[in-house]
């Protein structure tokens, strides 16, 4: 579900854990793919890798800049000014 209906501090501690897993593995610029369960003793990893999400996932991420996730990521890659990744706030499943 996005945006996350989860409490503040439930999704700190999520990007806290994938920040420890990515730093790691040395992950430190491009997109990072984890996966996550939280339960009532916090997040747990997953899966992390170097990558972008996959499949029609991404379809349901949309920027405010009309970019779609792929475009965002080459024209990082490329070292192409980004001037916003503001997502779009409706939700999506």
């Amino acid at each position: 579900m996005t945006p996350s209906r989860l409490p503040t501090r439930v999704q700190a501690e999520i990007a806290g854990c994938v920040s420890a897993a990515a730093s790691s593995l040395e992950l430190r610029e491009g997109p990072v793919h984890a996966e996550l369960r939280v339960n009532e003793q916090g997040p747990w990893m997953l899966e992390i890798a170097g990558r972008s999400i996959g499949g029609l996932c991404s379809t349901i991420l949309e920027f405010s800049s009309g970019m779609c996730l792929e475009e965002l990521i080459l024209r990082h890659a490329i070292g192409e000014e980004i001037t916003t990744v503001e997502r779009d706030e409706h939700a999506a499943e």
